[in-house]
């Protein structure tokens, strides 16, 4: 998988990781669309800068007050990690040299979080964009119904 692929199942796993928990506030829907547009995404550093002005950055902040004050402190520890490991699977490769064994571990570990979380695993192949490395901006519209669809 390229890092666009990881990105977007990330967001996907993330989704309804929250999804199971029980967990809904504009600032978690607003992440997810973020994490799923670095699909589409033709100016990655643009990208990773409107993620900074996010609520909800998955950058080690503090989740807003009234989303934290509606989970208990393990749950709200644990989308924390959730969102900083999502995030990571593209922000970590936006300057230097591109490490996939990096993404791999960022991936993995918010697979394992969100399988352990009760989410079945996501088919792959339903999410396949051509290239490597990086891998190619798809549509926006492939971004907008894939989203719909999670």
């Amino acid at each position: 998988m390229n890092i666009r692929e990881m990105q977007v199942i990330g967001a996907i796993y993330f989704k309804k990781y929250c999804y199971l928990k029980k967990i809904s506030h504009p600032s978690v829907d607003e992440f997810f669309w973020y994490l799923l547009s670095l699909a589409s995404a033709e100016d990655l550093p643009e990208w990773e800068s409107r993620g900074c002005q996010l609520s909800l950055s998955g950058r080690g902040d503090e989740l807003p007050a009234d989303l934290e004050a509606s989970l208990s402190e393990d749950d709200s520890s644990e989308l924390s990690l959730m969102s900083e490991l999502v995030c990571e699977i593209g922000l970590s490769q936006m300057y230097g040299a591109t490490k996939l064994e990096e993404v791999r571990s960022f991936y993995s570990n918010a697979e394992n979080l969100a399988l352990k979380c009760g989410v079945a695993k996501i088919n792959l192949s339903e999410y396949s964009i051509p290239g490597t490395g990086w891998g190619q901006p798809v549509s926006e519209e492939t971004v907008k119904v894939w989203g719909e669809n999670a």
